[in-house]
């Protein structure tokens, strides 16, 4: 229940925090302490942009709907490629890393915090049943 508040507490205040829309910007300067910056929730994005970046390229996410996986499919099935190009591991180690560590959720407009290990397993399984002659 804890992490599930944690969770959504992080979602409202990423909705809270996007810039208003308005024509009339004022700038404003903070002096900040860069030797006791205290960063809540900071994932990663650097690697992902790239490697999201590519496959957006290939269109594979155009691809996989094509092959019949729904958008909280082809979620998890890009988090599962992506998740193995920046940090390679074990199913288990990329779902961690889908809802801890990485920004790509945001990247993709998805909550990796929402999607099962289960979801993720079936997501890799369907890539599997897909995937083209020769590939291992």
């Amino acid at each position: 229940m804890e992490s599930t508040a944690q969770r959504y507490s992080a979602l409202i205040t990423a909705k809270l925090s996007e810039p208003l829309n308005s024509k009339k910007t004022t700038r404003e300067y903070h002096s900040i302490d860069i030797q006791h910056v205290e960063a809540i929730n900071a994932r990663s994005m650097g690697a992902e942009t790239l490697v999201l970046h590519a496959a957006q390229q290939l269109q594979l996410d155009e691809k996989l709907t094509a092959l019949g996986f729904n958008k909280r499919d082809v979620a998890a099935a890009l988090g599962s490629i992506i998740g193995r190009a920046v940090s390679p591991g074990s199913e288990l180690y990329t779902h961690d890393w889908l809802q801890n560590q990485t920004g790509l959720g945001e990247l993709l407009s998805h909550d990796y915090g929402d999607t099962s290990l289960t979801r993720l397993y079936a997501a890799s399984d369907k890539l599997l049943k897909h995937r083209a002659p020769g590939c291992s």
